[in-house]
């Protein structure tokens, strides 16, 4: 998570926001959103830069670092947790990132302390 939401800071400029919720659906689920107004990502690229060593330089802020890296490992731990990543983004409006996990309520006494 940590690494989605210092990509939505990275890319977004100085005097845009960065927005992070939390909710349960009803399904069991815990989605946790990152919105931004940062830079848009085409929609021919979304799937792209979820492979490793994939950047999108069409952008303003061609001096942003990067190895390509992050995303994909964060992608891979997500999903190795049962979740799932939806990326969209709209010229002017930013891009969200959506990560869904899996969020079983655990009754008192029930948590493993270990």
């Amino acid at each position: 998570m940590l690494n989605l939401l210092s990509n939505a800071i990275k890319f977004t400029p100085a005097g845009g926001r960065v927005e992070l919720s939390a909710d349960r659906d009803g399904r069991g689920r815990l989605n946790i959103t990152i919105a931004d107004t940062g830079i848009e990502i085409a929609q021919k690229d979304i799937a792209r830069i979820q492979e490793p060593f994939e950047q999108v330089r069409a952008s303003p802020r061609h001096d942003i670092e990067g190895t390509g890296l992050g995303l994909p490992l964060a992608k891979g731990q997500l999903e190795l947790q049962g979740g799932k990543l939806h990326i969209s983004s709209k010229l002017g409006r930013g891009t969200t990132v959506v990560a869904t996990f899996p969020a079983n309520r655990v009754r008192e006494g029930q948590a493993d302390d270990n």
